[in-house]
């Protein structure tokens, strides 16, 4: 169902069409494999339609302004993605998804296939499509050069992170949409919840959080719960601005700071980590204070 959803929606945003007399650089078909492999190779982290999961959203306004070409986007999807399994789709694979991306950005198609020689005609952002023209003539008398524009700058990090793991298992399972295992621990373990949750997921955490503890990480998985959890800083603020309804902070990370996002949300978020998710490093210690952090203590940052 899934599928054919997905096969529905870049179908209904694609026509087969000429822009300004160069032929776009995907086709119809070339946009049904690539949301095959879009559902089987994406989906699980970026959502079955690209921006409703717990990783960066692929589409709608603000979205891959960190890449400025297609091409940009391909090297950077083809080096790093899928998560934990990067480079194992074959050329035409990436090729295939980049295509289905692209539709889904209302990227019309046209009878050549998106190819490693056409990623510089192919537009990545509306409007950005040029064509062979005569050099335009010069300007008729020298004008100012526009001001910059002020650069972004990230939000303070939120107030009210998840504080026990109860509390984030909650979050996730509702980001994706699991409502039934929402409280799941509370009606089954009662006040033993927190513990129970613990014992789940001490694994998953140790994996995630490793950084804010100047730990290895161990293996990505415990195996005992299938669960998407979030992968890095920048992902957990996202589904906590989210999961707040601070839709205008989702993503901030990766709009302000580009290739840097993740480094400025480790910065911003490495003491509320330690206060939260001590419990699954052992005794730690404040890196701002020196000072023991107890279990599920929270160290806010203004």
């Amino acid at each position: 169902m899934r599928r054919a959803t997905s096969l529905a929606l870049a179908a209904a945003l694609t026509v087969s069409l000429l822009v300004a007399g160069v032929a776009l650089g995907l086709t119809d078909a070339q946009v049904e494999r690539g949301a095959v492999v879009f559902e089987q190779s994406c989906a699980t982290c970026h959502g079955s339609r690209g921006n409703d999961g717990f990783a960066t959203p692929l589409k709608g306004p603000g979205t891959l302004v960190r890449f400025a070409s297609t091409r940009e986007l391909y090297d950077y999807t083809s080096a790093t993605m899928p998560l934990a399994a990067e480079g194992s789709l074959t050329e035409r694979q990436y090729l295939d998804v980049i295509a289905w991306m692209l539709a889904q950005r209302g990227q019309a198609t046209g009878n050549v296939e998106l190819s490693l020689a056409t990623l510089d005609d192919t537009p990545l952002h509306a409007g950005t499509m040029t064509t062979p023209t005569a050099a335009p003539a010069p300007p008729a008398s020298p004008t100012a050069a526009p001001a910059p524009a002020a650069s972004p700058t990230a939000t303070a990090a939120p107030q009210q992170w998840p504080t026990t793991c109860v509390d984030l298992n909650d979050i996730v399972e509702a980001h994706l949409g699991n409502d039934g295992n929402v409280g799941i621990y509370q009606r089954v373990f009662g006040d033993q919840a927190e513990q129970g949750c613990q014992n789940d997921h001490r694994d998953d955490v140790r994996a995630v959080f490793s950084w804010a503890f100047d730990q290895t990480a161990p293996s990505a998985d415990s195996g005992t719960q299938d669960l998407a959890w979030p992968t890095d800083c920048v992902d957990l603020n996202d589904i906590v601005e989210n999961h707040l309804g601070n839709l205008g902070n989702v993503g901030i990370y990766q709009r302000t700071f580009g290739d840097q996002a993740e480094t400025a949300c480790r910065n911003d978020h490495r003491e509320d980590v330690r206060g939260v998710f001590g419990w699954a490093f052992g005794d730690v210690t404040s890196v701002a204070t020196g000072l023991p952090l107890s279990t599920n203590e929270v160290v806010e940052r203004s």
